[in-house]
Parts: structure tokens; C-alpha cells; sequence
């Protein structure tokens, strides 16, 4: 039976895909934190840090595919991007490296979706099989950011004219999974939500599905990144992809989700 390695396995994505596996494959995931006691037996788990490079090698032993979900956008440099040169350079024998990545890292100057383009550069040349699959935001991290933005009593600030196009991140590992079974492809045909909208419209519609009453205060933040989500190049606005909209992701999700990170 061959085996995938997947990091991350403790966020947000690396979670969607432990209940996906491909039927005939064998799964070991890699994680800084200990192995929960809810994970089946079936599943192996490996304790291992990008940033140091602490338990790689036993991570990528005797596996044929790695789907690379681990991310860190507050230390972009020392887990995506190094972390990844790190785990590219022990898994030289794989088959197959799977990359999930993001809509509009190639047009908005963000420091972490540098980083996250500098990655898919790696892996391009990595010499290993590969397939890229981006996406727009997860509906998740939508969800945890509005929560963060709502803990000042009454009001409620966000960064004005943004332009999202949420997605159910099930879909991504989905997607993801099909590649694994698949084998290499190559950049796949980037994922998009069934929607853009505007952030000030999601949160008036998260607001009234979480029971919440707010003073929405659109702040006009300057910069080219500002710039960039004012444009909606994070979204693919002649896309119309697949799964709930966000009224439909919220009546699924009726209290708020604990952190994750995209």
C-alpha cells in the first residue's frame, strides 16, 4: 500500500483532508503537536517542525506523495518558505508533491503571499512530480477573522471596499485528494467560491447568524495590498465554483469555529 505524508495535519485544511484520504493509500501525518487521542490507528502520526527541520527525515521515509498543507503566515520565511526547501531536500525519492496555495498570490504584494509564491517556485523546480492547486479564502478563515474584528463591544472595524469569494474548504481537499489519485498535474485550474462579495456584506450577513449587534466602521486603509483586495485580485469574479454560499456555510456552522490559518 503506498503511503502520503501530510503536514499540518492540526490545521484547518490538513483536517478537512484526514477524513478524505484516497481509498489504497496509507496516511502519516506530520504535526508540531502531539498526536490527539481522537486520530484512528489506522493513521500514523509524526511530531515535526518545518522551521528546525526536526523530525523530517522520519516523516517523508518510505512515502510516495506529500500533500503540503502547513503554513504559517506570522513566520512565512522560516515555515513556508524555508521549512518547504527543507522538506524538499529530504523527500527526493517521492512521486508526488501536492501544493495548496492561494488565488492572487501573484498579484498582491503581501509579505506572506510572497512567500507562498516563492514556495510554488521551489516546488516547480524541485525536480519532484508535482501538482499546484490555489484558492480563494476559505469560508473558515473568513469566519475566524470576522470573530477576531468583532471583540471590541459594539463596533466592529474592517478594512473598507475588500473583495472576497469564500470557499468551503472541504472542496479544496476534495480537489486535493482527486490529484493525489490522480498523480502529477502540473497547476490545476485554481478553485473559487459560487460568489464575490464585498467584506462589509459578509459581515452583516455573519452578524445576524451569529446573534451579534455591531457597528460595522469601514476603515479606508491605504497601500498597494489594500489596493489589491479593493480590486478583488484574491478572487476570480468569472468563476462561479462549487459548494455553499455563505449564508449556506453559516446556517451549517452555528457557532463560531476555533482559530485556523489558511
Amino acid at each position: 500500500m503506498k503511503r502520503i505524508l501530510l503536514t499540518g495535519g492540526a490545521g484547518a485544511l490538513g483536517r478537512q483532508f484526514l477524513r478524505l484520504c484516497p481509498e489504497g493509500w496509507r496516511l502519516r501525518v506530520m504535526s508540531r503537536r502531539a498526536r490527539p487521542a481522537k486520530i484512528p490507528e489506522s493513521i500514523e502520526w509524526v511530531e515535526g517542525d518545518l522551521a528546525s527541520g526536526r523530525g523530517l527525515e522520519s516523516a517523508v521515509e518510505a512515502v510516495q506523495a506529500i500533500v503540503h498543507t502547513a503554513t504559517d503566515p506570522r513566520s512565512p520565511e522560516a515555515v513556508d518558505l524555508q521549512g518547504t526547501r527543507r522538506l524538499l531536500e529530504k523527500a527526493r525519492h517521492v512521486e508526488h508533491f501536492i501544493y495548496p496555495s492561494i488565488v492572487g498570490i501573484d498579484k498582491i504584494p503581501f509579505r506572506y503571499y510572497r512567500q507562498k509564491l516563492a514556495v510554488e517556485e521551489l516546488v516547480r523546480q524541485s525536480g519532484i512530480p508535482w501538482t499546484i492547486l490555489r484558492a480563494t479564502q476559505f469560508h473558515s478563515l473568513l469566519d475566524f477573522f470576522l470573530g477576531a474584528a468583532a471583540r471590541l463591544p459594539g463596533l466592529m472595524f474592517l478594512p473598507a471596499g475588500f473583495q472576497f469569494q469564500p470557499v468551503d474548504g472541504k472542496e479544496m481537499s476534495a480537489l486535493l485528494a482527486r490529484a493525489v489519485a490522480g498523480g502529477p498535474g502540473g497547476r490545476l485550474p485554481d478553485l473559487a467560491g459560487p460568489e464575490v462579495r464585498r467584506l462589509e456584506d459578509l459581515a452583516r450577513v455573519w452578524l445576524r447568524a451569529r446573534g451579534l449587534r455591531k457597528l460595522l466602521v469601514p476603515l479606508p486603509l491605504p497601500g498597494a495590498v489594500a489596493r489589491s483586495f479593493r480590486r478583488g485580485d484574491n478572487t476570480l469574479p468569472l468563476v462561479s465554483g462549487p459548494g455553499p454560499t455563505w449564508e449556506q456555510w453559516l446556517a451549517l456552522h452555528g457557532s463560531p469555529l476555533r482559530s485556523v490559518i489558511q
